[in-house]
């Protein structure tokens, strides 16, 4: 699985370098998949309400990640109802919880500052 930053200009190309070599395309852009992310968790006032907000914007059909950073953030995302749970910059003991709280419920991506 590829990251979804690429450099400007050459996406297209970096995700074709991806596919080639056996891997697979985390999402081509904001089309394709909806990231919510900390300000966004802020400006719609918890993860509960922004991923409702998206799923009424958008339907049900457009794929919604949801990044977390504690487990109580991972109980909401999957209360709400998230397709895949980044579980970003938390401990590996943390990760290890969560991934026992998410049980197969959502897909899991993990990042920053995992050794």
């Amino acid at each position: 699985l590829d990251t979804r930053k690429t450099t400007p200009g050459l996406r297209r190309l970096e995700k074709y370098a991806v596919r080639c070599g056996g891997g697979t395309n985390h999402r081509f852009g904001l089309f394709d998949a909806v990231l919510i992310k900390d300000n966004h968790i802020k400006a719609a006032g918890g993860i509960i309400p922004a991923v409702a907000r998206i799923r009424q914007k958008l339907g049900a059909d457009r794929p919604v990640e949801v990044e977390a950073t504690q487990l109580e953030e991972v109980r909401q995302a999957l209360t709400a109802g998230a397709d895949t749970i980044l579980l970003d910059n938390m401990s590996l003991e943390t990760i290890r919880e969560a991934v026992k709280l998410i049980d197969k419920k959502a897909k899991i991506e993990v990042s920053g500052g995992v050794t």
